[in-house]
């Protein structure tokens, strides 16, 4: 169910009303049950998603943990994030891999296996390996108890549209008793109106128009293009941010706090600050998480500046599996090499305020 749906009104009421009457020892398995529900509601068939996920990061750990060097310790933590993205794989990037690669190198018919992709595949994903990673690098205790991890994959507030959240953001939080007072349901409420008002009033109205001008560019005059492409950028930010504060609103209502995840993006004077700003737990995850591991600022400059390309194509494809998103991540990332190629010289940062 969407956020922005009846169906999700009368859903958080009675998870408001549950939170307070049911025993406190049965707090994570309410979040569970509630959660299960919540993402069933889109596609029961496809409910079994998260549960393999969180099972293979759980079991994966374990794994991990008893490894009797640190290589071999290494060596299972990168087949397990490896194995965690097959799913992701499978279900959104298998036809865009054989019929736009493969098929025209083999001259090979084109096929649709018509996945139906799992709603929020790709949060969850993320998710999980942030959770086996962290453990490895000792920044998070491994989780012994299956159902609080479960609880921690499955929250519904940010589960199918994020924020991306690291282990120690939410699963400490989810035995508190906080969650039971309800004391920030104002603040809360708050928040999901705002983001509530610009999904819906902003970005589903501008949106409708939006489509239109973009379904026959051609017919447009350049006045109407610009606006267009302004209307737009204000139509995809109230969207996604929208979104988000609906989930963060939720999550204070319940007496938890999600990291925020949008800030002012289009109030900056760089691409560089842009990008830490703009799906802040998206950035923070791919810099940790690919762009350190590649090798990051610590290579020679070439290497370094090539790391960043890498790091926003991948992040380009990880929204969507089309050319059109691999060059749009491949231009942020030639316009980021470029920020910090002029960072690198101090006349020019000054001049261009980039670092």
């Amino acid at each position: 169910m969407r956020f922005n749906s009846l169906e999700y009104v009368l859903f958080l009421a009675a998870y408001l009303v549950l939170v307070r009457i049911v025993p406190a020892r049965a707090n994570t398995l309410l979040i569970i049950a509630a959660s299960l529900v919540f993402y069933a509601w889109w596609d029961p068939l496809l409910a079994w998603v998260p549960l393999v996920l969180c099972s293979m990061a759980y079991l994966g750990v374990h794994w991990q943990s008893v490894a009797a060097t640190p290589t071999a310790q290494r060596a299972r933590m990168l087949t397990v994030v490896a194995t965690l993205f097959v799913p992701l794989a499978i279900f959104k990037y298998e036809d865009f891999f054989y019929n736009d690669i493969v098929a025209p190198v083999l001259d090979a018919p084109i096929h649709d296996l018509r996945w139906v992709l799992p709603l929020g595949i790709s949060f969850i994903t993320f998710t999980m390996v942030a959770y086996v990673v962290d453990v490895y690098r000792g920044k998070f205790p491994r989780e012994a108890s299956f159902p609080r991890l479960l609880a921690f994959t499955l929250y519904f507030p940010q589960l199918i549209a994020g924020p991306i959240l690291r282990p120690a953001q939410l699963l400490p939080q989810l035995g508190r008793s906080n969650q039971r007072r309800l004391a920030s349901l104002g603040l809360g409420l708050t928040i999901f109106t705002v983001g509530l008002v610009k999904k819906v009033v902003f970005a589903d109205s501008i949106g409708g128009v939006v489509d239109t001008a973009f379904a026959a560019p051609g017919e447009l005059d350049l006045l109407t293009c610009w606006l267009a492409i302004l209307g737009f950028t204000v139509q995809i930010y109230c969207d996604f941010s929208g979104y988000t504060d609906m989930a963060i609103g939720s999550a204070v209502m319940l007496g938890v706090r999600l990291p925020t995840n949008f800030d002012r993006p289009y109030a900056v004077l760089s691409l560089r600050d842009f990008w830490r700003r703009w799906h802040i737990t998206l950035s923070n995850w791919l810099r940790d998480y690919l762009y350190i591991p590649l090798g990051g600022n610590r290579r020679t400059v070439p290497r370094h500046l090539a790391n960043i390309v890498i790091t926003m194509v991948l992040g380009g494809l990880w929204h969507g599996a089309n050319w059109t998103l691999i060059a749009w991540g491949g231009v942020h990332g030639v316009g980021l090499a470029l920020v910090h190629l002029v960072g690198m010289w101090p006349a020019g940062a000054r001049a261009c305020r980039l670092v």
